[in-house]
């Protein structure tokens, strides 16, 4: 390994050229979003040494509120759409095609945020 620690091996195989590429920029931004919610500070204990603590920003009941609320305004929206849908629109109009199969790909990701937050609550619980 030429004296190159496990951070320089990861990062080599997921990059450009790696073994993993494929996942590695995906897999890049989701750390990158999970680890803007950990809050990190160093303070030097009575002792005089550095201690690290680690704390999250937000709670599983801040992010169920916030899921709550996007799919509450998602919902309202929805209507609006429908409503707009159904007045006397050209039928050769984008938004006839492309909003509805935009929001029911949006309602499949909300049931799936919905899971996996269900989840991990349930997850962290035990």
């Amino acid at each position: 390994n030429e004296g190159r620690d496990l951070r320089y091996f990861i990062s080599a195989q997921l990059s450009p050229g790696g073994q993993f590429e494929s996942c590695g920029p995906q897999l890049f931004e989701d750390l990158a979003a999970l680890l803007q919610l950990v809050k990190r500070r160093v303070a030097r204990t009575s002792e005089g040494t550095d201690v690290a603590s680690k704390q999250l920003r937000a709670s599983m009941e801040d992010l169920d509120q916030a899921v709550r609320n996007l799919r509450k305004e998602f919902d309202e929206t929805d209507e609006l759409l429908r409503g707009c849908l159904q007045e006397d629109l050209d039928p050769t109009d984008p938004m006839r095609f492309e909003l509805p199969q935009e929001f029911q790909r949006a309602k499949v990701a909300f049931e799936n945020t919905k899971m996996l937050l269900e989840s991990a609550k349930a997850e962290y619980k035990q």
